[in-house]
């Protein structure tokens, strides 16, 4: 894919995002085989695939809240957020 194509389809994408999603640092975006995208929203512990639409397909937030021993690591926080394929994780 060349690079005006690519920024097309990351404009069309990035059109339904509300003002609201946003994470700082510790987040990541994985763009999928089947043309949907892994979105990990870092701050808030979300992670979930959206489809080149915008539909998003499944979801999921991170229920640990850190060590109880410190105030500051009592978040959601997740760095990273990758999908691999069932040969990745068997074959390695």
């Amino acid at each position: 894919m060349d690079g005006v194509t690519f920024a097309r389809r990351l404009n069309s994408f990035l059109t339904w995002v509300p003002p609201s999603f946003y994470s700082d640092r510790i987040s990541n975006a994985q763009r999928l085989p089947n043309g949907n995208t892994l979105i990990n929203e870092g701050r808030f512990g979300r992670f979930f695939e959206v489809t080149p639409a915008g539909e998003v397909v499944w979801e999921y937030v991170n229920p640990y809240f850190g060590p109880d021993t410190v105030a500051a690591a009592k978040q959601m926080n997740v760095f990273r957020v990758y999908r691999y394929s069932e040969d990745e994780i068997t074959n390695g």
